[in-house]
């Protein structure tokens, strides 16, 4: 035999004490997008609803370019390899 013991946590808030609808927010919001505004009691059948399912497409681009067929990466390899032979060769480390 088992007992089972169920309870809940809630914050009492004017939120969930009196929750309110503010309809003419919301015809404006659809009046602004383009949309329907419809209240909706209870007992309504939300299958009745068609709601258009439209395409998205994203843009996206990309370019690959090899970072060492670049006259300026080449340079800067070779700049750092005549900087560090030359600090070698006046430091005596060479």
């Amino acid at each position: 035999m088992s007992e089972e013991i169920m309870f809940s946590v809630l914050k009492d808030s004017a939120e969930f004490e009196k929750p309110l609808v503010n309809e003419t927010l919301l015809k404006k919001i659809a009046e602004i997008s383009g949309g329907r505004h419809h209240f909706l009691n209870g007992k309504d059948d939300l299958g009745s609803f068609q709601f258009a399912n439209p395409d998205v497409q994203v843009k996206s681009q990309s370019r690959s370019f090899s970072l060492w067929d670049n006259w300026w990466a080449y340079g800067l390899l070779v700049g750092f390899l005549v900087m560090d032979w030359y600090l070698r060769r006046k430091s005596g480390l060479s």
